[in-house]
């Protein structure tokens, strides 16, 4: 490593791994610190049949995870350029690997939903902390943001598809057992994840690429809350979305089939939008985007058959994952000192764990409905925010690095 004496500067590291390595260990950070969000819709399911949860305490099992998650993404601009990425993610391995194993051990709920906050706070949440980070110092960050995602989308589909024959084998720890093998999988690149920083930040208004303007410097915490809300409808829907099949009378094989087919299409998502960049705007593909997941949950919500569900989540995952993609690139590129970008998944956690908390207090015993109106009122408020801060930042950015 070479000497690097004051790592709040950004000084180089010139043993930094090519590109395309940066890349892979980013996408394998993300990968191991955010399968819990693919994989919920099992994981939800599975413990609230074999633990006998209510949807509130299912809500709670899996928001309390979330938020240790967001609490560690919080904390991450005091501590992302002052020590080493590589031994903060060896670090993050153990701890996700030790909490892993003790929710397989463990039968009281109580203590599960420990486990969970621990594993969360300095395991997942360390790990995908440092995967913004990682593929922040990448050329086009929307590109390694599509990428992550898309490989994030491939693995948990395959877990998705084998996770009858996960549950025959594990029973209720099929789901977590996965974890821990794509936590084992990250630790294989560690010796790829850069070990700091190169950005250097500007001497004036630090977390915008605007240094010369005035009133400003809101639009990061904008966009970063706006990202947060529009998070809470993915969150609510996908815990519960499996709990909703099963309540229509389909089959485990039939909602695995489903939603594995769900996850592994919908890397179409992240894909087109790294195509993509910003060709059209950031706004143009949020809105669209918003506007289908909200009429796909619309008709969720009702009566359907097997092959409406698989047509139902298909379109969904695929398009939350190209709609994310642009609420990502956009913090991305307004950040200039490579601490706001640290902060991206504290705000997308907070929304993922309030919506299930938020729709599983909303929702009855058998009764889903208030997930469809509460997923279209989170989507609305998000839009009324975004949209405008994204305009401003284009309007203020005279070299194009952030469009509308």
């Amino acid at each position: 490593m070479t000497d690097n004496k004051n790592p709040e500067i950004g000084v180089p590291d010139h043993t930094r791994p090519d590109e395309w390595k940066i890349i892979a260990a980013g996408a394998l950070l993300t990968l191991s610190g955010s399968a819990i969000y693919f994989l919920v819709p099992f994981y939800v399911g599975t413990m609230m049949e074999f633990l006998a949860l209510t949807p509130g305490q299912a809500g709670i099992l899996s928001g309390s995870e979330y938020y240790a998650i967001a609490i560690t993404s919080l904390l991450g601009p005091f501590w992302i350029r002052r020590f080493d990425w590589r031994k903060v993610a060896v670090f993050g391995v153990v701890v996700a690997c030790i909490g892993h194993v003790a929710t397989m051990m463990l039968n009281s709920f109580p203590l599960i939903v420990a486990a969970r906050i621990f594993t969360g706070l300095l395991g997942e949440g360390v790990l995908y902390s440092i995967s913004f980070a990682v593929l922040g110092e990448t050329r086009d960050p929307a590109k390694g943001f599509g990428i992550a995602m898309a490989i994030s989308i491939v693995a948990t589909s395959v877990v998705i598809y084998f996770s009858p024959t996960l549950l025959a084998m594990f029973g209720r720890n099929g789901i977590v057992s996965a974890l821990l093998a794509f936590t084992l999988l990250m630790a294989t690149l560690i010796i790829w994840i850069p070990r700091r920083s190169i950005k250097k930040p500007s001497a004036k208004n630090q977390n915008t690429v605007v240094d010369s303007s005035r009133g400003v410097n809101w639009i990061p915490l904008l966009g970063l809350i706006s990202l947060a809300i529009w998070f809470i409808g993915p969150g609510g829907f996908w815990a519960f979305a499996e709990r909703m099949a099963d309540l229509q009378g389909l089959t485990t094989e039939q909602i695995a089939l489903g939603f594995s087919l769900a996850n592994f299409i919908g890397v179409i998502g992240p894909l087109l939008a790294g195509w993509l960049g910003c060709r059209y705007g950031r706004s143009l593909p949020a809105i669209v985007s918003t506007a289908v997941m909200v009429l796909v949950v619309y008709l969720y919500c009702g009566t359907f058959n097997s092959q409406q569900f698989t047509l139902y989540v298909i379109v969904y995952s695929t398009i939350w994952a190209f709609g994310s993609v642009y609420f990502f690139a956009f913090i991305a590129d307004i950040d200039s000192t490579g601490k706001l970008n640290v902060l991206t998944p504290a705000f997308q956690t907070i929304g993922l764990g309030g919506g299930p908390i938020i729709m599983g207090l909303l929702v009855g015993s058998d009764n889903y409905s208030a997930i469809s109106w509460s997923h279209a009122l989170f989507s609305m408020l998000a839009l009324l925010i975004f949209v405008p801060i994204a305009w401003r930042s284009a309007k203020n950015t005279p070299t194009g690095a952030t469009t509308a």
